[in-house]
């Protein structure tokens, strides 16, 4: 959770800060996923919830630079690292 004076800086911030934060939050998400990504080996059980919240289980087929493909009963899922979790 942000505190406030992270909160005030954020409000008070012109564009050009802005558009600095924005790149820094997503820079920070890439480095999180590689990390998870990285925990990650081809052959392992792994689950995640679909769209509509159903838990879907499978075993990673090809780590992709931005993606996990993962074979299901349900066919081949193309998922982020971050929505996946150890079975």
């Amino acid at each position: 959770m942000l505190n406030k004076t992270t909160m005030n800086a954020i409000r008070n911030a012109d564009n050009a800060t802005l558009d600095a934060i924005v790149d820094m939050v997503r820079a920070r998400r890439s480095m999180i996923s590689q990390e998870i990504k990285g925990s990650f080996s081809v052959g392992d059980a792994v689950f995640f919830n679909d769209k509509r919240g159903m838990k879907v289980t499978g075993t990673i087929l090809k780590i992709n630079p931005k993606t996990i493909k993962v074979s299901t009963n349900m066919g081949l899922w193309k998922v982020s690292p971050s929505l996946l979790m150890a079975a």
